[in-house]
């Protein structure tokens, strides 16, 4: 990990509770950071309102703002949100 270029954590998707899922990996942001402070990391949370927790992160992506942002752009430029739910579904590999 002292080696890394970038550490990724993502959400947990199994979790019923996404307050739950955020909690975990705030504490996994958490424990990167203690462990190798001079890591990049990129972080995915689910709700908006836990993204003070991890503002030491260099990129935070929240999924429920992202979706948001999408739908607003689909008002300014209709069928962006087609194509990026089209890109996301069909590629393989």
């Amino acid at each position: 990990m002292g080696e890394a270029e970038a550490c990724f954590i993502l959400a947990a998707r199994s979790y019923a509770d996404k307050t739950a899922a955020d909690e975990h990996t705030i504490l996994r942001s958490w424990a990167v950071k203690d462990f190798a402070p001079l890591v990049p990391q990129y972080v995915q949370i689910l709700r908006p309102e836990n993204k003070l927790h991890v503002r030491f992160a260099e990129h935070v992506v929240c999924e429920d703002e992202f979706k948001y942002a999408l739908l607003a752009n689909n008002c300014l430029f209709p069928g962006t949100s087609t194509l990026v739910t089209l890109l996301l579904h069909t590629s393989r590999g």
